[in-house]
């Protein structure tokens, strides 16, 4: 884990504490509960409690000595409409890859959609999938076996 080192800013109160390494963590810094208790002029134990509220909220993910970002992912019925022209292109390319007569397997996902919607112009294929999404989204192509 790379510590990145900030000056020392002294005693301030829990909750802008926990502000400020909230902020330090959504840039996508790793920190580590030392640097923290020296820039903040606590204790090691007062870092740790900071840490653990912050992980019960979702907001870090506590590691040995510290802390790092969470992988936050957004629903994916909002995922489906981000980037949709691009996705389509992704669709259109991958689908002009599969030929006549293959198996494909597409796993869950929002660009996986995009995929499975453009197989519905192309040559007869049999695909597999364990999205429910996108077997419906494959049940309008004649062409296309669901297995």
């Amino acid at each position: 884990m790379t510590e990145v080192r900030s000056p020392r800013i002294g005693k301030l109160p829990a909750a802008s504490r926990l502000q400020a390494i909230t902020e330090m963590i959504d840039a996508g810094e790793s920190i580590s509960i030392a640097g923290l208790a020296e820039q903040y002029s606590v204790s090691m134990e007062t870092i740790r409690r900071d840490l653990a509220a912050l992980e019960k909220e979702g907001l870090v993910h506590r590691v040995h000595g510290g802390a790092m970002p969470t992988v936050r992912s957004a629903p994916i019925n909002v995922r489906v409409n981000s980037l949709s022209t691009e996705k389509a292109s992704i669709g259109a390319l991958t689908a002009g890859l599969i030929e006549k007569n293959e198996w494909i397997f597409l796993t869950q996902g929002s660009t996986a959609q995009s995929v499975a919607r453009a197989l519905n112009d192309g040559p007869p294929i049999s695909v597999m999938t364990n999205m429910p999404a996108i077997a419906e989204a494959l049940h309008g192509g004649r062409s296309i076996a669901l297995c």
